[in-house]
């Protein structure tokens, strides 16, 4: 199988949608990393190339954003009875 790889980039609450919809503006985004100072243009590549595959991804395999619940159920008994 395929090794794990846990690389990750900070998208703003707000951006989510456009992520997952690859309407991201990942060029201005780029722009604004790049001009940042301290930022190699290394780090601006390989961020570039984590957000594009990231968007492949979740278009190839048609991922949508799920919720799960999960609650643990408490019942109540008479002491030496069986019934709930």
């Amino acid at each position: 199988g395929e090794a794990s790889v846990k690389e990750r980039f900070i998208v703003d609450a707000s951006e989510v949608k456009s992520v997952l919809n690859d309407t991201y503006p990942v060029a201005k985004k780029r722009e604004e990393m790049s001009s940042k100072k301290g930022t190699t243009q290394a780090v601006v590549d390989d961020w570039e190339t984590l957000v594009r595959e990231m968007i492949q991804v979740v278009q190839s395999k048609q991922l949508v954003p799920t919720m799960r619940t999960q609650y643990m159920r408490t019942a109540f008994q008479i002491p030496f009875d069986a019934t709930v």
